[in-house]
């Protein structure tokens, strides 16, 4: 027998009153802490892998306490939010962890020749750069600004570029119409330019824009670690 509730339905078992769904918040306890549904890594370590694609690592390994091994699994759903069964994550899947991960760093992923392999997307380029197209059209001497190879700028590896077009690109800019145009009148002269540095591959990249791990043996964040290094230099001059 069903009995509406405003919080939840309820069925009834020889008088007593049982919910349909139980709201699971939490699992696992040790001295007060819980392994509750966020993505805290408080009884399970779930590391992310986006060049396979793949959460988590075997063994299961737990990060204040490891628990018991009929506990393992089932922190390990707690923690990923499945406590609500597919229906839930279907609606989410924008905020899988390995999607997240993905945004948060400016990568994307593709299958390739049955292999996955990671590719570096940043949002933006700055490789693009109108192109200036002189004529003469009726008696008169114009220049026009017209954009070009911004149209034809679309991820930053070769590799990746080879993958999604497979053959020669078909975009018809505002240029190559501007030429056709052109083609009845004098052309004078086409003025094309495009950023050269950093190279497409490495736009917004750290690496373009700091030498990752140098140290110059001078300046130290602490006043502590340079008096450190100042007294370990004196002893190799000495």
């Amino acid at each position: 027998m069903q009995t509406d509730s405003p919080l939840a339905p309820y069925y009834e078992i020889t008088g007593n009153y049982y919910p349909f769904f139980d709201y699971v918040s939490a699992s696992y306890s040790k001295n007060g802490i819980f392994q509750n549904t966020t993505r805290l890594n408080i009884f399970n370590i779930d590391p992310v892998n986006s060049q396979t694609n793949t959460l988590g690592a075997s063994p299961i390994t737990g990060a204040l306490s490891v628990p018991s091994s009929g506990q393992k699994l089932h922190t390990l759903l707690i923690r990923r939010g499945d406590n609500y069964g597919w229906n839930w994550r279907a609606l989410h899947q924008k905020d899988h962890p390995i999607l997240d991960r993905e945004h948060k760093e400016n990568l994307l992923t593709a299958l390739k020749n049955e292999e996955i392999k990671e590719f570096r997307l940043p949002p933006i380029s700055m490789k693009g750069r109108p192109v200036m197209v002189n004529m003469d059209v009726g008696g008169e001497n114009v220049t026009l600004k017209a954009t070009h190879n911004n149209e034809k700028i679309y991820f930053n590896e070769r590799e990746l570029n080879d993958l999604v077009f497979q053959t020669e690109d078909p975009t018809i800019t505002p240029f190559d119409q501007l030429i056709g145009v052109a083609q009845d009148y004098n052309l004078n002269w086409v003025r094309y330019s495009e950023t050269l540095f950093p190279s497409t591959r490495n736009e917004f990249s750290s690496g373009s824009r700091e030498r990752l791990g140098y140290d110059n043996k001078f300046w130290r964040d602490a006043r502590s670690e340079q008096q450190l290094w100042a007294a370990h230099l004196i002893t190799v001059l000495t």
